[in-house]
């Protein structure tokens, strides 16, 4: 990689110290503490072009944020003019500033050039980066790396499950996320550049799909993931680990970008997924030139991620005695002042696409890089190999990332340090490292156990890894969890009674001759009791059975018949439903997977008594039936009849053991027997009913006496044997009819013609006769009569309308056939009726005169029709006094009895006029 220009030799010493002076600037005088006390200045709250910002804000429990920090020019004081694109890095870093894949593989004595074919590093992001693999070949380009294009099969790009289709860019809330992936594709490009690279994008930032998008990388052929992202830990991550679980295939993971317990926004834990077991959790380092022997050094980073986690169990390779759980980090690498090149739209300052970064997202891709520079044997024991072989690492001595009283955990050191792990790479860990020790058990606790299995046990010893299994015997045993190097928990398999020896086996090999298991057999199920210890041969008893032995699926047997709802309570009981049997003992026996009791107690069948009727209430009824009675007695059942006279009863209903209603089948005169059946038998002997002709009803009165021709009058009728269902005709057949009670009847007549007509009762007893008449009488004409007036004029009209009638019915009779009437040729006349008016201009208005006592008696006496004068008097119209007089009516009696004004004259004055006549 002669290409690869390096910066060794260059000025950046100078450099260095003019930015860690500007840091100290921005942070007003706060920076210097630094190493001392972890403190460091809060990242900008939002994107800024003076200030450094997160890429990607935190985000609630359950959701990732990138762990990039971006650095404006600005931020700097760089006083290095950034260069334009793709020029060659002349000046320490395309930008003037920032870390070069030369300054990485030297730093960190890495094969870069000669090592990495066959190796494809996956980088796992959320949302999609358009331009990624433009910017890639970008950066590979401008530092002399060879390209890597999805043309030459060497980058891929898909979306989480493994397609084309990729998922959408980030909203501004969301974060930065093509930034953090230009990262990531730039450092696995700095330090492995003969790597494949598959860039997985998840749909979106939560852990879910993220790790769904792990799941798909290894599915499609990665040796490495690479995931640097992070949220603060939550309840229910462990349901996540399996995601990054993948046996021979490391995992690195973020540790976060705000310190100790990401205490910079005070979450008092570390994060996840860098705090799962089976991954490699990577923290971050200041790395810069210096005159040793290495060249190089470093101090941990004040912003790296570290902790103790609140729920993970601490992986068997880890020894520290701080953190009772699972301790980040594992390794750590450079995460700050790394130059990379973007255009996918930056929200705070662009340099033509050249940006200098930081973060743990820096040292996580780096670390995935190494692993591929690794041998198979690194790769497949995973984190364990890098504290195995902790000598082939840089300790990082010197730096704090936070608060911790001092301890290791937020400080640099010498051997293992929370915030730079066991350190930074020296090479790639050597294939002479020392042998794996020796796997071996040397005890097993408990030592048996039943046959069937499920026993938990903890086996004690040496050189137990992650990943190990354990067998009983020759079969697996399940729920393996490797608690330590010494001591692994499981469940025994199920197994033949006799001693197993048990076996552990990890990449470190198979244990031998270690100590046995016994399986033993379970004692077969005994009874000892039974409550109570007899009952009917109709079964259906509940019994409580007590004895050992009982597991679940156990049966009960009475004799050679199977009893039902069996429940195993615990090991000493059971409670079941005995089965119908014939009278006798039969043995208790119950069955379960352990085999058959025997000589167990007896349960004692006994034939129940037939019931008995004591008592029958009411004692008597009709002959017809339908009599509600209550029978008393003893032995009643569920889904007993009842009998009365060798007839069956209706509507039973057994209310319990002494107790039944019914209703009485119909039957002739006299005593009949109760009986009761069920399934004990027939009573016999009982008491009697006593059937009873119902007498004929009879009518004594009805009131009231008269009513209309066209019905709908209520009537009360009094009698005696009135029954329920009667029906009554008065002529014709009366509605409504509702019995009252044996004596009292009411009713509504309908439509008849005039006339008398015998009130009738007919029910199950008979029909009445003789009784009382009702007569149906015409109604009387109708008082009133309506004129429709119409008020013509401009004005008002108001008056009176009066009714005259000749006095005598021989003059109403002439003066209905005379064309008209005078004044002078009127005869005698009578006012029969008068009403007063009221009508605003133009209206009209119906109004009613009702006829006095004069006018109804002309009506009732007149043979056809009684001729009278109207009289309209008031104002209105066209003149302030108006009248409309002697207008020629006839005042008639219809066929139906009814009464009313039949026509008008057209006779007008003034302006009322009598527009429309009609009868009421």
């Amino acid at each position: 990689m002669s290409n690869i220009v390096s910066r060794q030799g260059k000025p950046k010493l100078q450099l260095t110290v003019a930015l860690i002076a500007c840091s100290m600037w921005i942070a007003g005088g706060a920076a210097s503490a630094q190493a001392a006390t972890g403190a460091v200045q809060p990242l900008s709250a939002a994107p800024s072009s003076t200030q450094p910002y997160a890429a990607c804000a935190p985000q609630p429990a359950g959701v990732a944020s990138c762990q990039t920090v971006i650095v404006p020019a600005a931020a700097k004081l760089d006083a290095i003019a950034p260069a334009a694109a793709g020029v060659a890095p002349a000046d320490s870093g395309i930008d003037g500033s920032g870390l070069a894949p030369a300054d990485l593989q030297a730093a960190y004595k890495l094969p870069s050039s000669s090592a990495g074919s066959g190796q494809t590093v996956a980088l796992v992001d959320a949302y999609n980066d358009p331009t990624a693999e433009s910017d890639l070949a970008a950066y590979r380009s401008a530092y002399g790396l060879p390209a890597c294009t999805s043309a030459g099969n060497c980058f891929q790009k898909v979306n989480q499950t493994g397609g084309k289709s990729y998922p959408p860019q980030p909203s501004a809330e969301d974060g930065d996320w093509p930034v953090e992936e230009s990262l990531d594709l730039d450092m696995v490009s700095a330090v492995c550049p003969n790597c494949h690279i598959i860039l997985v994008e998840a749909n979106s930032a939560s852990i879910e799909d993220l790790g769904a998008a792990v799941n798909e990388a290894v599915k499609l052929g990665a040796t490495e993931v690479s995931n640097s992202y992070g949220s603060f830990e939550f309840e229910g991550e462990t349901a996540y680990d399996a995601d990054y679980t993948h046996p021979g295939v490391p995992i690195t993971v973020a540790s976060g970008d705000y310190g100790y317990d990401n205490e910079e926004y005070g979450a008092g834990r570390p994060s996840y997924p860098a705090a799962s077991p089976d991954v490699i959790a990577v923290g971050g380092t200041e790395l810069v030139e210096a005159s040793n022997s290495r060249g190089w050094s470093e101090t941990v980073w004040a912003r790296s991620g570290s902790g103790c986690s609140l729920v993970e169990p601490k992986p068997s390779y880890q020894t520290d005695s701080g953190c009772s759980k699972r301790t980040t980090n594992d390794v750590s690498a450079a995460a700050e002042d790394i130059s990379i090149y973007d255009t996918s739209g930056v929200v705070g300052e662009k340099l033509s696409g050249w940006l200098t970064v930081g973060g743990t997202s820096a040292a996580t891709p780096i670390i995935a890089a190494y692993e591929a520079l690794s041998g198979s044997e690194t790769r497949s024991e995973g984190a364990a190999a890098l504290y195995k072989h902790s000598s082939a690492f840089f300790p990082v001595t010197s730096g704090s990332n936070g608060s911790c009283s001092g301890s290791y955990l937020c400080t640099g050191g010498s051997g293992y340090r929370g915030p730079s792990g066991v350190g930074t790479p020296d090479g790639v860990i050597s294939s002479s490292s020392p042998p794996a020790p020796s796997i071996a058990v040397s005890s097993v606790s408990p030592s048996e156990g039943p046959t069937a299995g499920a026993t938990t046990i903890t086996l004690k010893g040496s050189g137990f890894l992650k990943g190990a299994t354990v067998e009983v015997g020759s079969s697996k045993a399940s729920s393996v969890v490797v608690r330590s190097e010494s001591e692994i928990t499981a469940k025994t398999p199920s197994g033949s009674a006799g001693g197993e020896e048990v076996s552990v086996t990890d990449t470190n090999g198979t244990s031998k001759e270690g100590p046995s298991f016994t399986y033993v057999a379970p004692p077969k199920p005994a009874v000892k009791a039974v409550s109570p210890d007899e009952g009917t041969t109709l079964g259906a008893t509940i019994i409580t059975i007590t004895g050992s032995g009982f597991t679940k699926g156990a049966t009960v047997a009475l004799g050679s018949t199977r009893a039902t709802s069996v429940v195993v309570h615990s090991e000493s009981e059971i409670t079941a439903k005995t089965p119908a049997s014939s009278a006798g003992s039969a043995e208790v026996v119950v069955t379960d997977a352990n085999g058959v009791s025997s000589g167990g107690p007896s349960y004692k069948y006994v034939a129940p008594p037939p019931p008995t009727v004591a008592s029958i209430t009411p004692a008597e009824g009709f002959t017809f039936g339908t009599s509600q009675v209550t029978i008393t007695g003893s032995g009643f059942m569920s889904g007993a009849s009842v009998t009365i006279g060798g007839a069956r009863a209706s509507a039973v209903k057994v209310l319990s053991e002494t107790e039944i209603t019914a209703k009485t089948p119909a039957n002739a005169a006299g005593k009949a027997e109760v009986a009761v059946s069920d399934k004990a038998g027939t009573s016999s002997g009982g008491a009697d009913f006593t059937y009873v002709v119902a007498p004929l009803p009879a009518v004594s009165a009805i009131a009231p006496a008269e009513g209309s021709t066209s019905g709908a009058t209520v009537v009360t009728i009094k009698g005696k044997g009135f029954l329920p269902g009667a029906s009554v005709r008065i002529g014709s057949k009366a509605m409504a009819v509702d019995v009252v009670s044996e004596t009292e009847i009411t009713a509504r007549t309908s439509s008849h013609v005039a006339d008398s007509e015998e009130v009738i009762v007919s029910d199950k007893g008979g029909v009445s006769s003789d009784g009382p008449t009702f007569t149906y009488r015409k109604p009387a004409p109708a008082d009133t009569a309506a004129l429709t007036l119409t008020c013509t004029g401009s004005q008002r009209c108001a008056g009176v309308l009066e009714l005259s009638a000749p006095a005598t019915t021989r003059a109403a009779k002439s003066a209905a056939h005379a064309a008209a009437l005078t004044p002078s040729t009127q005869p005698a006349t009578v006012k029969i009726g008068a009403a007063a008016y009221s009508i605003a201009p133009g209206g009209h208005a119906t109004v009613k005169v009702t006829l006095n006592a004069k006018g109804r008696a002309l009506l009732r006496s007149a043979h056809k029709g009684v001729g009278v004068t109207l009289a309209v008097a008031g104002e209105g119209g066209t003149s302030p006094t108006s009248e409309l007089k002697n207008v020629r009516l006839d005042l008639i009696r219809r066929s139906h009895g009814s009464g009313g004004l039949e026509r008008s004259a057209a006779s007008q004055s003034g302006g009322l006029a009598a527009v429309s006549v009609g009868a009421v």
